[in-house]
């Protein structure tokens, strides 16, 4: 019997130690649990000076008028700057009349990009200079042909290199409808 007891109390000893363990191990786990739950919705990711930010490409816009051969005003009455309106959804507009105009094109300080370009809307019809870069100490010039008196041309500076080149730069566009320009072929060859 007393080997039966001794057995007994060693069990007991032994089914107390593996309860304790057990109880310990299950508190450890959820403290482990608890303090990553809490480290997954705490941690905050942060750095110091590293902002996102998306590219900036705007320009100055010079719009002249060049003195016409044909008039007999005086070089002040032909060639002036023309009025260019901002728009709010950041656009630049101005209204033509019919001739040749010298348009620059300069990058503005606040420029955070290298190169960009400037889309031209006149009516439903979208015309693309060449690249522009913004390193460059030239401005980015060329010559507007208008050949219809009353034509609003929009400007648009984009950051980025277009898909289509339809001037470039030093060279000549001529904008207005294509019934117009029919037109005006035809009244020179009569």
């Amino acid at each position: 019997m007393n080997t039966q007891k001794n057995t007994e109390k060693l069990t007991d000893k032994a089914f107390s130690r593996l309860w304790i363990t057990s109880i310990v191990g299950i508190l450890i786990c959820i403290a482990c649990l608890c303090s990553t739950t809490w480290a997954w919705f705490s941690a905050d990711q942060s750095a110091e000076g590293n902002t996102v930010q998306s590219g900036n490409f705007n320009l100055d816009i010079s719009v002249t008028k060049e003195q016409s051969s044909s008039t007999v005003e005086s070089r002040e009455q032909t060639l002036g700057d023309i009025e260019i309106t901002e728009l709010s959804n950041g656009k630049l507009s101005c209204t033509l009349e019919k001739g040749q105009y010298t348009v620059v094109l300069k990058t503005t300080p606040d420029t955070t990009v290298s190169r960009g370009f400037c889309k031209m809307m006149v009516g439903e019809t979208a015309y693309y200079t060449d690249s522009i870069s913004t390193d460059a100490t030239d401005s980015f010039t060329f010559t507007l042909d208008v050949i219809e008196d009353g034509t609003t041309v929009l400007f648009s500076p984009a950051w980025g290199v277009p898909a289509e080149v339809d001037v470039e730069w030093n060279k000549t566009l001529q904008i207005g409808t294509a019934t117009t320009v029919a037109q005006q072929e035809t009244e020179q060859q009569e």
